[in-house]
C-alpha cells in the first residue's frame, strides 16, 4: 500500500515537472470555457518556468486565468513560444 501511494505521488510530480500544451488547452476548454488563450512565460531564478494562461472568449472577454510553475516545457509548448515570452493559442 505504501509503495502504491508513493508511485502515485511520483506520477503527479512528473506531470507538473514538465508542462504540456495539451494540459493548457484542456484547462482552457474544460475549465475556462475559452476559445483562445494568451500565454505569458517567465523564467524564474530557481531554474523553473512560470506560464500565465489567460482564457478569452470569442469577443475577447476574459474567462479565466491560471498560472503554472514547472521545471520545463514540453517541446510542443516550447515551440509555441519560439523566441518570445508571449503567444496566443486557439482551442
Amino acid at each position: 500500500m505504501i509503495i502504491e501511494t508513493t508511485l502515485l505521488i511520483i506520477g503527479a510530480l512528473t506531470a507538473v515537472a514538465c508542462l504540456s500544451l495539451s494540459k493548457i488547452k484542456s484547462w482552457l476548454r474544460n475549465r475556462a470555457n475559452a476559445k483562445y488563450g494568451d500565454l505569458v512565460k517567465r523564467d524564474l531564478r530557481d531554474g523553473k518556468v512560470e506560464v500565465m494562461v489567460i482564457g478569452l472568449s470569442e469577443n475577447g472577454t476574459r474567462t479565466g486565468e491560471k498560472t503554472y510553475r514547472a521545471k520545463s516545457l514540453d517541446p510542443e509548448l516550447d515551440a509555441e513560444f519560439g523566441y518570445s515570452n508571449r503567444t496566443r493559442i486557439y482551442v
